[in-house]
């Protein structure tokens, strides 16, 4: 009988929305976290993490890399794509931002992301940051090519690997290697391609074996990250991971590099509008928004900060009432709200919907259990 294996590749399932509590293990691990909050996810049709405003445009941008650039415990509306999206929106340009970033992720994962997802959409640039799973993966005799459970490349993995070297360097050829196969895979399918040195808090000569690789290199731009990120508890939770602060200063390097690198010629113009929850039905167990109404048919959200008061999780769901359809009402969405937490999320607005009314509804007595922090309608035209 033939066993059959799988390249594995590292990616989240499409189209799913998911809200990630740290658990207390997490936390004990990364004391900075701010405590009492939950995070938003949801990914679009191929799988990547999404932001928080619905428009689509010409130019597209894909951030790749491991959890340092997925963001997750970051507030959807902060996130690093989330972040750059609405900087060029702000200064009335359109570009789209794909987070790609996957927990895990290696340099040779990200190849395999790269050439069976991201050549094909024809990004007008890839900016890849050089993940710190690198560190890890590279101790192993085979390198990248280990059969452990969290660093191997084929599934299933019989996890008998070890690691047997204190650091990078006996495999630090790999690294090189794996970054020349990327640059030729762009340079080949015509896409630009910036390298982002990793900034992590690990061991300096480690930093400077991987960082020192990616200076060498001369096809593609570099954002040396270890040379400009502070490395301070404002930036980071942990050795690896940003803080909402850090999350927003590493958006500002992306957004200054792609504003000075592409043409974006699409023009665009943001509005945010506060929603008002201005009914209460404790009977029913809703709260219910003033009227609202958009000036776009398709490029309309609406991001919701609330907070679960009660010491048990709770069901929230958002729901949209048609006002011009009759009242004709729909579900955008469904979450579990852990308790005493703090949840940052949003929903897009379906096509050809005007003007409506927003239903926040759960099973216990609403006005009591839920505080809504901020709420607020962003369209794009």
């Amino acid at each position: 009988m033939i066993e059959k294996r799988q390249i594995r590749l590292k990616e989240f399932s499409p189209d799913i929305t998911k809200v990630h509590t740290p658990t207390d293990e997490y936390r004990q691990r990364a004391p900075r976290l701010e405590k009492g909050k939950s995070f938003f996810q949801r990914t679009n049709s191929f799988g990547f993490i999404e932001t928080h405003l619905n428009y689509q445009a010409e130019s597209k941008v894909i951030l790749i890399g491991d959890s340092f650039i997925e963001n997750i415990f970051v507030d959807e509306s902060s996130r690093i794509s989330s972040r750059i999206e609405y900087e060029f929106l702000r200064h009335n340009k359109k570009i789209k931002v794909y987070n790609a970033g996957v927990s895990g992720a290696t340099g040779l994962g990200l190849i395999n992301l790269v050439l069976n997802k991201i050549i094909p959409l024809k990004p007008d640039l890839i900016i890849y940051t050089q993940p710190s799973c690198d560190f890890s993966a590279l101790l192993y005799k085979s390198g990248y090519y280990n059969d452990s459970k969290f660093f191997g490349n084929i599934f299933p993995f019989s996890g008998k690997d070890k690691q047997c070297y204190e650091t990078i360097q006996e495999n630090s050829y790999q690294l090189e290697n794996n970054l020349i196969i990327l640059s030729t895979m762009c340079k080949i399918y015509n896409i630009p391609l910036c390298i982002a040195t990793c900034c992590s808090n690990s061991s300096k000569r480690q930093l400077k074996i991987m960082n020192d690789i990616i200076r060498k290199g001369d096809q593609y731009d570099i954002i040396d990250l270890d040379e400009i990120m502070p490395r301070n508890d404002c930036n980071f939770y942990d050795k690896q991971h940003l803080t909402q602060i850090g999350a927003n200063y590493i958006s500002n390097i992306f957004y200054n590099y792609l504003s000075s690198k592409l043409m974006v010629r699409e023009n665009a113009q943001l509005s945010v509008y506060s929603i008002y929850f201005e009914h209460v039905d404790i009977q029913k167990n809703i709260l219910l928004s003033n009227a609202i109404t958009t000036h776009t048919k398709s490029s309309s959200s609406i991001s919701l900060k609330i907070k679960n008061n009660l010491d048990k999780d709770i069901n929230v769901e958002l729901k949209l009432i048609d006002i011009v359809r009759g009242g004709e009402e729909i579900t955008l969405l469904e979450i579990n709200l852990p308790a005493l937490n703090v949840i940052d999320f949003s929903s897009y607005i379906p096509e050809n919907v005007n003007t409506f009314n927003i239903k926040l509804c759960c099973g216990v007595n609403i006005s009591n259990s839920i505080d809504i922090i901020q709420s607020d309608l962003y369209e794009i035209i």
